[in-house]
């Protein structure tokens, strides 16, 4: 009976090891890296330099 539990066990494991593997890939094609338009990027990058010179105050 032991061994069935080992065996069950280890299963269960590689099981979930391939799961929080697979779960942990970045599929080709889900980033969003050169999607923005550049509207986009430049009012981010002025937002970000508003909020820097908004932290160092006056």
């Amino acid at each position: 009976m032991m061994n069935l539990l080992s065996i069950f066990s280890r299963k269960i494991f590689a099981l979930l090891a391939l799961v929080f593997l697979l779960a942990a890939c970045n599929f080709p094609g889900s980033s969003q890296a050169g999607k923005d338009s550049p509207e986009a990027v430049y009012t981010q990058a002025a937002q970000t330099v508003q909020a820097a010179l908004t932290a160092q105050g006056p």
